[in-house]
């Protein structure tokens, strides 16, 4: 498909009602519902970086890693670039004031030279034979040479449901030649007509050709573009052409899905378990059937709820050639995401083409 000469960020309109979901009613409050497991030993509860996003100037950018453990255990961890080359980190215990080499929680620190690579990189922890990931970002301060990024985007119409698959590259200019530009981080921002406000429905990173490919999913009329997470502010090329998209639902009405037991589950080996119970009926009617569709995985930005409209960032599930997960019998499913921190919001949302297109569950926060 074509770009068209759209602009990417023409000024908001006023804010409205005006949505093609809305808030769902039927909320589980956040509770921790998780499983009973059998104990495991010591797992990996949280790992933080400070900060979270590292932006590189002039100087050495120091970098702090803390890692919390439900037990005192021995760990090892490294480091790997966006160009996933591995470096030892050497973490050292909080308090070893009393000399012992098992602690619950570890520290290490690193300095970030100017020319560090910029992109998404990866402190790996290992631990009783799992490992467990955190991620964190690295940008410029400031455009260090000139970029562009491009995409298949075209404006037009879908149906509401319906994914839009965008796949484009991220080149850089060296010495007046354009070359790829690996391993950089895109996001696909959107812009709805009716509010004025902005979402990241997705995020991905682009191969060592600056190829990529990511599936966003807009839920109201609005404008879709590609964005170049590479400085602290956007500049010159960091954004693709955008494409207005109009969203048509042609399932309104329809049995509504009902969302039970769901749970969350970290069992530490870097794989946040979702499962939930969903049945399908007309509002106010007690008759329902067992769904059958498939489902979908949403998280919040931050640690923040989401804002009424806001879709969520969409987290790919696990062993999936299309990131949905299906039943696994009697309206029940089980599966996996990549966490991205501890007390994020999630939400469900289900797919069934016989009935709604798009069917989203509450916010519920992740208690593990």
């Amino acid at each position: 498909m074509s770009q068209t000469p759209n602009d990417p960020l023409p000024p908001a309109s006023p804010p409205t009602d005006e949505t093609n979901e809305t808030e769902p009613t039927d909320e589980i409050e956040p509770t921790d519902e998780t499983e009973p497991t059998e104990p495991i030993g010591p797992i990996v509860q949280e790992i933080e970086v400070v900060p979270p996003v590292v932006v590189l100037g002039g100087q050495n950018v120091k970098v702090e890693f803390q890692v919390y453990l439900t037990e005192p255990a021995v760990l090892q961890g490294r480091l790997l670039s966006p160009d996933g080359q591995a470096t030892d980190l050497e973490l050292k215990p909080s308090d070893d004031s009393d000399g012992a080499a098992a602690d619950s929680a570890w520290s290490a620190v690193r300095m970030f030279r100017p020319d560090a690579l910029t992109g998404r990189w990866r402190l790996v922890i290992e631990l009783g034979g799992n490992q467990v990931e955190q991620e964190f970002q690295v940008r410029w301060d400031w455009l260090r040479m000139p970029v562009r990024i491009t995409t298949n985007l075209s404006s037009g119409g879908i149906d509401l449901g319906e994914a839009i698959e965008v796949t484009g590259t991220v080149e850089r200019e060296v010495k007046h030649v354009w070359e790829p530009f690996g391993h950089q981080i895109v996001s696909l921002p959107y812009l709805t007509d009716a509010r004025g406000e902005s979402y990241t429905l997705a995020q991905v990173d682009a191969g060592a050709d600056g190829s990529f490919s990511a599936l966003a999913e807009p839920i109201a009329g609005g404008l879709l573009w590609a964005e170049l997470e590479l400085t602290a502010q956007p500049g010159p090329g960091t954004r693709s052409v955008a494409a207005h998209i109009t969203v048509n639902d042609p399932g309104a009405g329809g049995d509504r899905a009902y969302y039970k037991k769901r749970t969350f589950r970290w069992p530490g080996d870097g794989w946040l378990r979702h499962t939930v119970e969903i049945e399908l009926g007309a509002d106010g009617s007690p008759a329902r059937r067992k769904a059958t569709g498939r489902i979908a995985i949403f998280h919040s930005q931050g640690k923040t709820r989401p804002r009424s409209g806001d879709p969520g960032v969409y987290a790919p599930i696990r062993n999936s050639s299309d990131g949905r997960g299906g039943d696994i019998g009697g309206g029940r499913y089980s599966v996996q995401t990549r966490r991205p921190g501890r007390g994020y919001y999630w939400r469900i949302v289900y797919y069934d083409p016989g009935n709604r297109q798009r069917n989203a569950s509450g916010w519920m926060k992740d208690p593990t």
